[in-house]
């Protein structure tokens, strides 16, 4: 995690979207959602690290996490469901163009803050070993520029603090969706 929001950062990643749509919300900020292959993350990943991820309040755990471990045999083993069981990336940036004729988005100053275990876990994976399952991995990614915010730092800010805020589930809970869920059993029914 960074002290200042002044850190390096990547000047410029470019990433070029498949023929899949995406989302060009109009809001406050200048936001788009997109899916990006696995094969373009890893390249990000690797050329870019840890300066992805000075705004990030949370560190990359490698493969002594287990949730890292499935994210990773996930890809190994069904590359086509990743899209269905990841949450996704939430990112900033200072902007990002997007040339429509040949799908281009150039991106200004990236910072991935939240998604940092699927990104790193991603670019942890070889290429040259798993290139087929890196091609068919879709990741989900939340785009927001910040930079010609009025109020730049109090926007990044209230970002970062959104996506990583959750609830915790309690043992109660974890067991009562296993038993839903996993054993076709639902107990609240009144029928």
């Amino acid at each position: 995690m960074t002290n200042s929001l002044e850190e390096n950062h990547p000047d410029e990643v470019r990433i070029k979207l498949g023929t899949g749509g995406f989302l060009d919300v109009e809001g406050l900020e200048n936001h788009m959602t997109f899916v990006i292959q696995g094969t373009q993350l890893n390249k990000i990943f690797t050329h870019h690290q840890n300066s992805l991820f000075n705004w990030n309040i949370r560190k990359f755990l490698k493969h002594g996490s287990s949730i890292n471990r499935r994210i990773y045999e996930t890809i190994v083993n069904s590359p086509e469901t990743f899209y269905y069981l990841n949450n996704g990336i939430s990112a900033l940036c200072d902007n990002f163009e997007l040339n429509k004729v040949n799908r281009e988005l150039i991106i200004k100053r990236l910072q991935i803050v939240n998604g940092m275990q699927t990104i790193g876990a991603i670019g942890s994976i070889s290429v040259q070993d798993y290139f087929s399952q890196l091609s068919k991995t879709q990741v989900l990614v939340k785009l927001t520029a910040v930079k010609q915010a009025s109020n730049e730092k109090i926007i990044a800010g209230a970002i970062i603090r959104a996506n990583n805020t959750h609830n915790l589930i309690t043992p109660s809970q974890k067991q009562h969706w296993e038993e839903i869920y996993m054993t076709g059993k639902d107990h609240m029914s009144t029928v």
